[in-house]
């Protein structure tokens, strides 16, 4: 009876003990039709900068971004914005202000989405998706300085 004890009691507490935070897991990455299917924004860009989530959930952080180049979407006051997990471990994507993003961004109200999961990345020379996805659609036009200016209208 003494030698039950104890091999009951470990099962008792491992039946009973809380659940470990599940962490984020990717049945597989999204192909590009499929984020081409289900994007309502696909642009490059800077981060410009990276806040709590508006939303107070502390779990999300809201992404501004510079486009570059956009294939979909427009912009609001020259600027998107995306909504991402704070960390890989709630499959965010990991932004830095270093390095132009290829952002593929799910449609979310009030903000776009996009995941680890996804095809969201820093692009770099000979990026597939980016030879993928053919010409932007619109290339927003930087402005001009005073100097520039001036030496055009000399």
């Amino acid at each position: 009876m003494r030698r039950l004890v104890l091999p009951l009691a470990c099962v008792a507490f491992l039946a009973l003990a809380p659940s470990p935070a599940s962490a984020c897991s990717c049945d597989g990455f999204a192909t590009l039709p499929q984020e081409l299917e289900r994007s309502r924004e696909i642009y490059t860009g800077f981060v410009v900068s990276i806040e709590p989530s508006p939303g107070q959930n502390p779990y999300e952080v809201l992404i501004t971004l510079r486009p570059h180049w956009i294939w979909r979407g427009t912009p609001t006051d020259g600027v998107f914005q995306v909504i991402t997990g704070v960390d890989e471990g709630v499959c965010g994507i990991d932004f830095t202000n270093e390095g132009e993003y290829l952002v593929f961004a799910h449609a979310t109200n009030p903000y776009s989405s996009t995941w680890l999961c996804g095809r969201t990345h820093v692009i770099y020379p000979g990026d597939p998706d980016i030879d993928a996805l053919g010409p932007p659609i619109v290339t927003p036009v930087r402005p001009s300085s005073w100097g520039a200016l001036k030496t055009l209208y000399r």
